[in-house]
């Protein structure tokens, strides 16, 4: 009885590790002439589309030179 109870919890567990899984997307790069792509993880309820300004890590070292 012991194990099927372990057993079970070790599903439920699991189960409740692969929802709380974050997505990748892939968002343009926002410097100017520049036509990278930018990986970002977001969480489920929060993912990020093109409205939002994304640099890659070449434009950002730039803009924050400035």
């Amino acid at each position: 009885m012991r194990k099927i109870c372990l057993l079970i919890l070790m599903v439920m567990f699991l189960l409740s590790l692969a929802a709380c899984k974050s997505e990748t997307v892939k968002l343009h790069c926002d410097g100017e002439n520049c036509d990278n792509l930018v990986e970002v993880k977001a969480e489920k309820d929060n993912i990020p589309d093109e409205d939002w300004v994304v640099f890659c890590q070449n434009c950002a070292d730039n803009v924050l030179d400035d």
